[in-house]
């Protein structure tokens, strides 16, 4: 019964996201953290009711480009560094494709999975890009992502405390950390999420967009959204996934360190406030329960132990992914989570190929090889010289500015979370296409300052207007 009604809400929601797809993204929204739970309470736990989530995304593509019209790549003619790294893509994409589909018997399938995990954030771009029509208009969604989220992490807490509540923990699986030097192990948190990384990724989030909230000077609840901060800081933590911890790392220093470039340090003393405020917080309930303890101390390894699990993991899978995968690589989609749904040669059967890169940049290696991947390399350089110029055309006291630089710091957390471990993006699209969408919405800063100017000369009053309304007769010649 609950799997009919689900559907039949996404169908309703579907066609509400096709009329409008400015709120088609707030269902989005809501979606995202609904099917999880829906999903471990349905018997047989069907992988569709996750992936079912992604079709609302694309009511929200298709709405959008249907009612932009040739508005829709507005974007990258007004950035022309963001076209390149668009072109970059497809000449490393279209290769590694072909490479799947000679090699595997149902590559084709594979390949389709790759493409639609590395092009389909590209459309997030473009529509995030036209998404506000007022530079506030982001503020409700960030304040209603964080919201809904805080509500589905109360779930982090009932594991932790071992209350028996359907739709809690994994699906089918129970996460374990195991850590060296005989420090025991670390149950990983899920909460009404389907895994720890999902679960840790918008504990983040709220972290980061709850402190975008309290830091605005405009902002009429600042107590409320700075409790949202420590309440995602502290579900955070519980998750045990140290590379979403890292990415409140990441954000803290590319916020500062926008802000300092832009402001000077009297305007970065809010968000530093905010930071050690959760920061604090977090020490001192861990420090009062014993039963945290494990978690705050294994947290702590996210600073102690980073840079030997950089070095291992990344540099040394992508020494290892070139060594098994060669320069051309494997093809296109056969280190993409969900490929062994399409063909099961992919995940070793036939003892030609067992993906095991867990790190964006091996994965990458592994898929379009070395031509490819100095490619994809090339096109982020060309995305980073985009988000700069975006971030330059706006003033930095303007309140544009302000929301451009906390969503640098958030993609760029991301994007350092990505690195490290690729499945929490690659194997679930609504949450690649949520970043590329505030990508979009980062790049759209200077083009907001433009419209306001437009207005405010539109409606400026003239000499004689002005002289009109105070005194009821034009002035004299």
């Amino acid at each position: 019964m609950l799997e009919f009604l689900y559907y039949g809400a996404l169908a309703a929601s579907l066609l509400w996201a096709l009329q409008d797809w400015r709120r088609g993204i707030y269902l989005c929204l809501v979606f995202d953290t609904i099917r999880d739970p829906i999903r471990k309470l349905t018997d047989g736990k069907p992988v569709a009711i996750t992936l079912a989530a992604s079709a609302l995304w694309m009511a929200v593509l298709f709405g959008a480009s249907h009612r932009l019209g040739t508005r829709l790549l507005l974007v990258t003619r007004q950035l022309p560094p963001l076209r390149n790294a668009f072109i970059y893509l497809m000449a490393a994409i279209i290769p590694a494709a072909a490479v799947s589909v000679v090699n595997f018997e149902g590559g084709w399938k594979v390949a389709t999975i790759g493409l639609l995990s590395y092009s389909v954030p590209v459309l997030g771009v473009v529509v995030g890009y036209h998404f506000l029509r007022r530079p506030n208009d982001l503020v409700p969604l960030l304040g209603f992502y964080c919201i809904v989220n805080s509500i589905f992490l109360s779930g982090a807490v009932f594991e932790f405390l071992k209350w028996k509540i359907p739709g809690l923990g994994g699906i089918d699986f129970v996460w374990i950390r195991y850590r060296g030097g005989g420090l025991g192990a670390v149950e990983l948190i899920c909460g009404f999420y389907r895994s720890p990384d999902l679960m840790g990724l918008h504990a983040a989030n709220v972290a980061m967009f709850a402190t975008m909230l309290t830091v605005r000077r405009e902002s009429r609840f600042k107590w409320f959204w700075l409790t949202l901060v420590l309440w995602g800081s502290f579900c955070l933590m519980l998750s045990g996934r140290r590379k979403m911890i890292g990415m409140l790392l990441v954000f803290g220093i590319v916020y500062i360190g926008l802000r300092l470039r832009a402001v000077g340090i009297k305007r970065v003393l809010p968000f530093a406030v905010v930071l050690l405020s959760a920061l604090l917080t977090i020490h001192l309930l861990t420090s009062e329960v014993v039963e945290a303890e494990e978690y705050s101390d294994y947290a702590q390894t996210t600073v102690t132990e980073g840079n030997a699990r950089f070095r291992d993991n990344v540099l040394g899978g992508v020494i290892g992914s070139v060594q098994q995968a060669g320069i051309l690589g494997y093809g296109l989609g056969t280190a993409t989570q969900g490929r062994y749904h399409a063909a099961k040669v992919i995940m070793g059967e036939s003892g030609r190929i067992k993906a095991w890169q867990e790190d964006g940049v091996s994965r990458v290696f592994a898929e379009m090889g070395v031509f490819g991947a100095c490619l994809v390399l090339m096109g982020v350089f060309q995305g980073i010289k985009a988000c700069r110029r975006a971030l330059n055309m706006v003033h930095p006291l303007h309140r544009v500015a302000d929301l451009q630089m906390g969503l640098a710091g958030v993609i760029a957390a991301s994007g350092a979370s990505f690195v490290i471990s690729h499945q929490a993006f690659s194997g679930d699209p609504c949450s690649m296409l949520f970043v590329a969408f505030l990508l979009g919405v980062m790049l759209s800063g200077p083009i907001q300052v433009a419209r306001e100017e437009f207005a405010s000369r539109q409606y400026e009053p003239t000499f004689e207007q002005e002289h009109r309304r105070r005194y009821g007769r034009e002035r004299p010649r």
